[in-house]
Order: C-alpha cells, then structure tokens, then sequence
C-alpha cells in the first residue's frame, strides 16, 4: 500500500500460507470471482462469490478455509448453492449472521421427493438463523415454498425490457411481500436506472465498472481542484505555499484534506495547523500518491462514487499483494496506484486516455493502465479477471505470475477485507466535523 499509509495498517506481507484443497489438482485449481450487491441507497450491502470450476461443496470449502473475516458483519456474503447443497455438511459452518445462501437450479430440475427433503432442510437452516435469496424462477415446481420465507428473491434482468421487468416487478412483490427483490446481471447504468425507479431492492451486475459509452463527463468541483494539483507536482520548482493556496479555493476540500492528514489512516504521526506543512512532510512523491487517492474520496461525487472507491481500493491492493516478494517497496507503491487509477475512467465517466493525461504518472504504470503491459500489466489483468470471475483467464494469467489458486484466493479476499477496513476509516473521517 501507499507508504504514508502504513502507520495504520502495516505494511507486512501476506502471512497466510497457501495450502491445497483436499483432491485439488492443477486440472481442477478453482478461483474465486465476486460481484457487489447494492441497495437502493447505492451502498454496497455483500458480495457474491463464484468458483466456477468447482461444485458446491468446492466453494464452500475455499469460503470456510480462506473467508473467515468475510463475515465480520461488515457485509453479507451470498453463496450461489444449487438447493440439494443444502444437505453439505459445510452449510453449517458459515455463520448464519453473514452468510445469505442463494437458491436457484438452472438447468437441474428437483424432483418431488428432492423437494420434500430440501424444504426440510431449508426450514431448519432458517431456524438456525440464517437466510436465503431465492431465485424466482423456482416460483414454479416443487420448491415454491422456499419462496414465501426468503427474504430476498433474485431476478436475472438481462435483456429484459422495461414492459417485461415492470411486469415481473409487480408480481413478484404481489406474491412476496416480505421479500426484497434483488435485479441480476445488470449491464449497464441505464438498465440500473430503470430497475431502481421500478422498485427493485438491490442491484447486481457489471454496471459498476463494465460500462465505457457515457453520456458526458463527470467532474465535480473538488476533483478538479485535485487535478490542478496533481498538474502543478509536474513542475520542476514545487512550491507548497501555492499548492495549498490552490486547495483553499475549495474550503471544504481544504479542511478535508488537513482532516485527512491529521488523522492516523495516513501516517504522519504529527497534529497540523496547515495544509501546506503537511503537503512539505509528504513531499512530491507522497503528495502526488495522496491525492490520487483522493481523486476517489471526493465528498460531491455522484451516488456510485462509494461503491465504486471501494472497488478500487481493492482492486489497488489486491495488484500490490500480487506483486508482493516480486519487486521493491516502491515499485509496490506503483502497483497500488495501477489497480486505482485503473477505475478513473468510471470515476469520470470519461476514456481512460483522457483523464490520464492530467496526471504525472511514470512510464510502467501509464504501460499497465493503457496496454496492460511492462511490469504490472499481467498483474491488473490478473486483478480484474478476480473480480469478473473469468476463471479461465484467472487461471492462465495466475501460471503466468507463478501463482496457485490457493495463493490467489487468499489475496483476493485479503485485499477486499483491507478495502472494507480503509473504506470505513474513511468514513468515520467524513462524519468528523472540520
């Protein structure tokens, strides 16, 4: 991570040892994917995780051996289970408080007897406390039971138009009404648009960071503040005095940004009067660092900017703890930077190429974030296959770094669980009053 950030979090590597899973063979190395799950605030409420290659029991295994801080109540975490996983062993070993078990059968019928058993089985794990999304094609057959108990019901929405979706909107919360309907597979911004103003609860899909047709560029006052400093670090002479004059055009900025240096989640150990002695002590190099990241920390961003700071944020460490034996500290710092400003297109809603310019990047994180090459490129596209769950892209591109799907794992989800952690300090600073 950033240098200046240590103080908070330690710098150390990643002490976890990777371990294979019982009967895990290089044929069948499995990885995790995930993919944020928001509500009508835009907050992300949990993940879903995938292990394509593995069955049921496979992903619950990887989910109990390496997801143990997952469920510190910070978010849920839904488990994709066909219904007659429900019989695993393993169920019962998630935490009923964090774990949300999603139903659904694609393509696997139940037959009547099957049923019998599952919804026995389902009436006692809700007894137990925990709960389910159910998908609502099951509405029809053998386990439309399940459906009236769920608290969640999923929908997969895409190509759905907007006829079809106020349809299926309408019946579900007629048939369901102490369910909260979750849309999947959105795909763009519009779709989400639509599916918040029809009444859906929570929101799942590539909208996030898969969508690079916007409308019109997206840059608020405090972030173009931010920009103009960052340009100002490309000059040879920096004079700090005129740098915090620039921040100060900005008050709420100004006072954010001292806020932000006072506080221990970055570092300086030091209480301080003014921006500009802080901007001295971090220097050129720590100031530049500290204010791409708070490129995505601004206070008048649209209402994705929360979700999407802390995908990148975990995106940003995940590239650093894949890199981690690898290279130097500060060639670790770069690597950070390169899984954040992979985002800052989405950020501004703007080409990538675009919004880089204004930034005073070095030439192997300008080659990784534009051409996925030179020393960190394999390492973001490595990142962000994790989060599409592209296993099989995850899997070549894990080879390729000399890492096992064990390693892999571990480091994905360490570097959502430093995410959430960071995300919430920052949250806490927000709240303070300057």
């Amino acid at each position: 991570m950033l240098r200046w950030l240590a103080g908070l979090f330690g710098n150390s590597p990643d002490k976890r040892k990777a371990t294979q899973q019982p009967g895990e063979t290089a044929g069948t190395a499995s990885f995790l994917g995930r993919s944020p799950i928001l509500n009508r605030k835009l907050a992300v409420i949990g993940y879903e995780f995938q292990a394509r290659q593995a069955m049921d029991a496979g992903l619950l295994d990887k989910l109990i051996q390496e997801g143990e801080t997952l469920f510190s109540g910070r978010r849920l975490t839904f488990v994709p289970l066909h219904p007659a996983s429900l019989d695993l062993p393993q169920v019962a070993r998630l935490p009923a408080t964090g774990a949300v078990l999603r139903l659904s059968a694609p393509g696997q019928p139940v037959s009547p007897e099957q049923a019998e058993t599952i919804l026995m089985q389902a009436q006692q794990l809700r007894a137990q406390g925990y709960a389910f999304a159910v998908d609502a094609t099951l509405a029809v057959g053998p386990l439309a039971a399940l459906l009236p108990s769920a608290r969640y019901l999923t929908l997969d929405v895409k190509g759905g138009d907007p006829v079809w979706l106020l349809e299926q909107q309408k019946r579900c919360a007629a048939a369901y009404p102490n369910a909260q309907l979750i849309a999947r597979n959105i795909d763009s911004l519009e779709m989400l648009d639509a599916c918040r103003k029809l009444g859906f609860h929570g929101f799942q899909g590539t909208y996030l960071t898969g969508q690079k047709d916007w409308a019109q560029p997206r840059v608020d006052g405090s972030r173009s503040v931010i920009l103009e400093l960052i340009g100002c670090l490309k000059q040879e002479d920096v004079d700090f005095k005129v740098l915090a004059r620039i921040a100060s055009q900005d008050v709420s900025l100004y006072y954010r940004l001292l806020r932000y240096a006072n506080s221990a989640a970055f570092g300086l150990n030091k209480k301080y009067d003014s921006l500009e002695q802080a901007m001295v002590l971090l220097g050129r190099q720590g100031l530049h660092q500290w204010l791409t990241l708070m490129l995505f920390c601004s206070s008048q961003g649209g209402e994705l900017d929360v979700a999407l700071r802390e995908t990148a944020f975990a995106r940003a460490r995940l590239v650093e703890l894949l890199v981690q034996g690898k290279c130097s500290r500060a060639e670790g710092e770069q690597a950070f930077l390169v899984g954040l400003l992979s985002l800052v297109d989405a950020l501004f809603q703007m080409p990538l190429e675009d919004v880089l310019q204004k930034l005073a990047l070095p030439e192997p994180v300008l080659d990784a974030l534009l051409h996925r090459s030179g020393k960190f490129g394999t390492y973001l596209s490595l990142a962000i296959a994790c989060e599409k769950g592209y296993e099989g892209a995850v899997e070549e591109l894990a080879k390729e770094c000399g890492l096992s799907s064990d390693q892999v794992n571990a480091k994905h989800l360490a570097a959502l669980n430093w995410a959430l952690e960071f995300n919430d300090k920052l949250d806490e600073l927000d709240r303070e009053q300057p």
